[in-house]
C-alpha cells in the first residue's frame, strides 16, 4: 500500500501540540479482566492537531480496534481494496488484524483525535458501524459534547493512572463511542438526518387524537407513500404507521401513570375509537394490560 507515498516526508509522531497516551501493558491486563471495565476499554489515545506529514503503516495491523475521528483538514486510510478520503467531521474504525496505512494532506493537514479500544462488547458495536463487515468513513454532526468528553478522557489519562482515572475513562467510553454510533440521538434529532422523517414525526406528534392512514401522512408532507414507508423503515426501523402507533402507546402510557382519565377518554386522546382494541394493543406491546399498568406505575 502506498507507494505513492514512498518520496514525502514521514512522521508517526512529534506533532507542536499533539498529545499521546499509551497506557501499561499491566495496567492493560488488569482492566480487561474487571468487572467493571472489561466489556469496552481504551488502551491508546491521543490528539494530533495539524499533522503534517503524519504517515502510519501496519502491514499486519494492530490488536485493537482504532478509531479515528478527523476535526479539520484531510487524509486518507488505506485497507485492502479500499481508499477512504478522510474530511472534516468524519470518522472511521479500522478492526483488529486489519493491514492499513494512513496518513494526512500534505496541503490540508489533518487534525485528528485516535482512541485504540478493545473489549467484550468493541465487536458488537464494530457490528452496527459497520454491518457487513465494511470498512468506511461515516460523517457525524460537529457537536461540542462529544469533543468535551474526548478530551475530558485525555487530562484524565494525563492526570495519572490511578484507578478512579481508569474507571472514569473507561466508563465514558460507552458514551464515546455511542456519539458516533447513534448520533442522531445524541445529537438530539432522534428521528435521523432526513428532514422528510422529521417532519412526519412532528405531525404525528400533533395529531396524536387523530387515526391517519400512510396515505394521510404522504399527502401532508408531499411524498408517495412509497417512498415515505422505505425512507421511514430507514431512518426508525418502522414504518410510518408502527412508528404512529408507538407514539400512541407512549402517550397513554404518561395518562394511565399521571391521570385519571378513563380507558375510553385515553382512546379519545390518541385517536382509537374501540377501547377493546386498545386493550389489545396495548399489551402487544407493553406486556400488560392499560389496568395492570395504571395499577404498577400510578403516580
Amino acid at each position: 500500500m502506498s507507494k505513492h507515498q514512498n518520496n514525502r516526508q514521514k512522521l508517526q509522531e512529534g506533532f507542536p501540540g499533539q498529545r499521546m497516551i499509551v497506557l501499561p501493558d499491566k495496567l492493560i491486563e488488569d482492566v480487561a479482566i474487571s468487572d467493571l471495565t472489561s466489556a469496552l476499554f481504551l488502551t491508546d489515545a491521543g490528539f494530533y492537531p495539524r499533522a503534517r506529514f503524519h504517515f502510519r503503516e501496519r502491514e499486519s495491523g494492530c490488536r485493537e480496534y482504532i478509531l479515528i475521528y478527523c476535526i479539520e483538514g484531510r487524509g486518507v486510510i488505506e485497507i485492502p481494496e479500499n481508499r477512504l478520503k478522510i474530511t472534516p467531521n468524519s470518522f472511521c474504525i479500522i478492526p483488529p488484524d486489519t493491514p492499513h496505512t494512513y496518513f494526512s494532506d500534505t496541503n490540508d493537514p489533518w487534525s485528528i483525535y485516535w482512541i485504540h479500544f478493545r473489549g467484550l462488547y468493541a465487536p458488537h458495536f464494530f457490528s452496527k458501524y459497520a454491518p457487513l463487515g465494511e470498512i468506511h468513513n461515516r460523517e457525524v454532526f460537529f457537536d461540542e459534547r462529544r469533543l468535551k468528553l474526548i478530551n475530558s478522557v485525555l487530562f484524565a489519562l494525563e492526570d495519572g493512572f490511578a484507578s478512579h482515572n481508569i474507571e472514569f475513562v473507561n466508563l465514558n467510553m460507552w458514551q464515546i463511542i455511542t456519539s458516533f454510533l447513534y448520533q442522531d440521538l445524541y445529537s438530539g434529532n432522534v428521528s435521523g438526518k432526513d428532514s422528510k422523517v422529521t417532519d412526519v414525526v412532528d405531525l404525528m406528534k400533533v395529531s396524536m387524537d387523530q387515526s391517519l392512514t400512510i396515505q394521510d401522512i404522504a399527502e401532508k408532507v408531499n411524498c408517495s407513500p412509497s417512498h415515505l414507508y422505505a425512507l421511514f423503515k430507514e431512518h426508525t426501523g418502522y414504518s410510518p404507521l408502527q412508528y404512529f402507533t408507538q407514539l400512541k402507546i407512549q402517550r397513554s402510557c404518561y395518562l394511565l401513570s399521571f391521570s385519571d382519565l378513563s380507558i375510553k377518554e385515553i382512546c379519545c386522546k390518541i385517536g382509537i375509537a374501540d377501547p377493546f382494541y386498545f386493550s389489545r394493543l396495548f399489551k402487544k406491546v407493553m406486556g400488560l394490560s392499560p389496568s395492570q399498568y395504571r395499577r404498577k406505575h400510578k403516580g
